[in-house]
Order: C-alpha cells, then sequence, then structure tokens
C-alpha cells in the first residue's frame, strides 16, 4: 500500500481557501479530488520536466527583450503567513519528503509557504497555462510593436553564451505566424486534460498497489477497472505511476519508488569512461570477497559484474574494450594470460582511496586476504596516494 504522511505544514489561510474553492469548482466537489489535485500541484511545482523549463525561461527571455512581457508570473515573491492555517492532510511520503527536500535548496522560508506558492501557481494553469500566453503574445504581431532590442545581448540572431546560434527575429516571427501555432494559441487553454483519466479511478487503482509493483499487474487492474482501448490503458498507466510517484525501472517490467530510482545507478546513466571506473570497484570488490589480494576476471565475469549490480551488462567486445580501459588504472593490468583475455588487479597496488571507497559501499573487508592461500594482514606496500579523478 501507498506510504502517507501528514502534511502538518501552515500555510496562509488565504491561498489555501482559494487552492480550496478552486478544486471544487473543478470537480464539483472536494472528498479525494482535493489531495490529488494538491499532490498534482506540489509535483508540478518541482520542475522535474526539465525541458519545459528551459523552453519557459527561454521564451521569457525573448518576451523581455521584445518589451512584451507576460502577464502571468512564475511563481508568487511574496507570501503573506500573517494568517495560517495548519494542513491535515496526509499525501505520499515519498512526495512529502521531496518537496521538502525541494523547498530546503530553493527556498528561504518555510516548507507552508513554498507549499502556498505551488498551489497558488497550479491554480492559476501552472507551467502550461503560462507557456500559452507567452505564445499568444508572440502570436500578437511581434513586428508590429516597433520594438527592437537595445543591446547586443538580446540579439537572437547571434550566439548564446553555449555558442550555439538563435533564431533571429524574423525567422522566428514566421514560425510562429504558422497556422499550427496560431491555432494552437487561439484553442483555449492548454492546460485541459486530455487523456481521459478519472482521477477517482486513479487513486482508487493507486491505493490498491504496493510502493514496488509490475508493470503487468498494474495494467491488469487497469484493464478490469476501466473499459477503452490500448492508449486508456497507457494513459491510466502513466497517470497511476505519477500519483504513486514511482518510475519504470531501467531493465525490469516493475515500477519502483522515484525516491529509490535516486539513489541507485543503473548502466544507463553511466558513459564508457564511468563505467571503466565502475569495473575497478567491481573487480576490487570481488576480489575482497573473495579474500584475495591478487584476482582476475574474464569478459564473462565482467558482464555478471555488471548484470548483478548495474542492471545490464557489456556485449562481449564493449567488455574488452572497458576491461582495456580499467586496465590503465593504478594496480590493474589489462592482458592476454595463458591464451585468455582478463583483467587483473593486486589489491596492494591500487590507491587507498579505492580500497576505502569499496569498503564503504559494500560490505567487504581487507581484513583476512590470501597471498598464495595463505591468511596476512593487509599493509600497503607504498604510502597511501589520493586516488586520480578517473578514478573517483
Amino acid at each position: 500500500m501507498t506510504q502517507r504522511k501528514q502534511l502538518g505544514w501552515r500555510v496562509p489561510r488565504i491561498e489555501w481557501d482559494q487552492f480550496v474553492a478552486y478544486v471544487e469548482e473543478k470537480w464539483d466537489e472536494l472528498g479525494p479530488y482535493l489531495r490529488f489535485e494538491m499532490e498534482a500541484a506540489m509535483r508540478e511545482f518541482l520542475d522535474r520536466d526539465e525541458t519545459l523549463a528551459k523552453a519557459e525561461s527561454l521564451l521569457r527571455k525573448y518576451l523581455d527583450s521584445r518589451g512584451l512581457s507576460s502577464s502571468s508570473t512564475p511563481v508568487p515573491s511574496d507570501i503573506d503567513h500573517s494568517d495560517t492555517v495548519k494542513l491535515g492532510q496526509r499525501v505520499n511520503a515519498g512526495l512529502k519528503s521531496e518537496f521538502a527536500t525541494f523547498g530546503d535548496e530553493h527556498y528561504q522560508d518555510s516548507y507552508g509557504g513554498v507549499l502556498a506558492r505551488a498551489l497558488n501557481a497550479y491554480r492559476k494553469g501552472g507551467r502550461s497555462r503560462r507557456l500559452l500566453e507567452g505564445i499568444k503574445q508572440l502570436t500578437k504581431s511581434p513586428s508590429s510593436t516597433g520594438t527592437k532590442p537595445e543591446s547586443d545581448e538580446s540579439d537572437l540572431g547571434r550566439r548564446n553564451e553555449s555558442g550555439s546560434t538563435v533564431q533571429t527575429d524574423e525567422s522566428l516571427s514566421d514560425s510562429v505566424e504558422s497556422p499550427g501555432l496560431s491555432s494552437f494559441a487561439d484553442s483555449g487553454t492548454a492546460s485541459e486534460d486530455t487523456s481521459g483519466v478519472d482521477p477517482s479511478i486513479v487513486m482508487d487503482i493507486a491505493e490498491g498497489l504496493d510502493d514496488q509493483f509490475t508493470e503487468s499487474q498494474l495494467a491488469k487492474t487497469i484493464a478490469k477497472t476501466v473499459s477503452g482501448d490500448s492508449e486508456t490503458v497507457q494513459n491510466y498507466i502513466e497517470a497511476v505511476a505519477e500519483y504513486k510517484n514511482c518510475v519504470k525501472h531501467p531493465y525490469s517490467p516493475v515500477y519502483i519508488p522515484k525516491s529509490e530510482r535516486d539513489k541507485r545507478t543503473f548502466w544507463c546513466d553511466l558513459n564508457r569512461e564511468t563505467r571503466a571506473v565502475r569495473l575497478r570497484r567491481l573487480i576490487v570488490k570481488s576480489a575482497l570477497e573473495a579474500g584475495q589480494e591478487r584476482h582476475a576476471c574474464t569478459y564473462r565475469e565482467v558482464q555478471d559484474m555488471f548484470e548483478q549490480n548495474l542492471g545490464k551488462g557489456p556485449s562481449h567486445d564493449y567488455a574488452y574494450t572497458l576491461m582495456e580501459i580499467a586496465g590503465n588504472g593504478e594496480g590493474f593490468r589489462y592482458g592476454e594470460f595463458r591464451g585468455q583475455k582478463q583483467l587483473r588487479v593486486n589489491i596492494r597496488k591500487v590507491t587507498q582511496s579505492l580500497i576505502n571507497e569499496v569498503t564503504e559501499n559494500y560490505p567487504v573487508s581487507v581484513e583476512g586476504i590470501t597471498v598464495n592461500g595463505e591468511v596476512t594482514a593487509y599493509t600497503a606496500d607504498t604510502p597511501p596516494q589520493q586516488e586520480g579523478a578517473a578514478d573517483d
């Protein structure tokens, strides 16, 4: 079952009353919809979609440079704390923790003050409304304003700080006045839910699931609850996963809590260099588990280590590439030994910082490693050295 915690945060009464009125007007009742909408507001405020966040920032800068300010502001700047109400609603425990962390990092205000900003922005349409209003500003014949940038910094025909060329006024105006974009801007609001999911059904399905659940389990539950085609089922899958604050496991057909996903490193999170770094750690871990000072692994063992620890492993050719890169580290060797390519490590030769990192992150110890089958105490041949940046 979904773990929930009471908020217990004090929110300005005026913001809370306005949000309650917004929910009641939207759904004709409160009931479970109040919690549903509040959690939706919290999720949106976390700005999980970095692409849309950047798009909004660029659009706002462009509007400012053309003297076309939007009528909406991203987040209320001032919050009145003179009259507050303590919220007793119970919300997703992981979401509450994530929201509190976000507040600590970005605001010098109480959690209730940050939540008030989230509720305010959400009932006013959120990011989709702000983007829509910005686009509408652009469709109002920007060339007729007669406004020109006053400095080279706002010249969108020049290169930005990253070195990439930004569209000029003329090309941007042409694209903005295209029928597709204009019809989108005239269509009304972009924040309306077109997926057709019923929040009450989403909540009912979510409440019957554990924090971790399989994709097939979710799909079967939805298919038994709602009628519709595969697209409808997929819309409910996405809605329930978001409501549960879960994400899909990269390599298994299961959904896991987002907080757990953030703590774990998978194969897809690394590039070639960092995978080679991780391989060094894994072979040291394997050596310490076996109690061996000198340890070797073949490409098949490399594949197994990655699959067990990162969820997926390399092909045999890629494994050899990673073994060769890892072999450049201090205390490691890659080559052909007795007709077989191996990556080898000598525990006494690796840097002390790598040993420390492995023993701190895995349940292994340097005590009792053996040399030619004899137990020996671990002492480095050379004074401990700091591991190079490539081994971090």
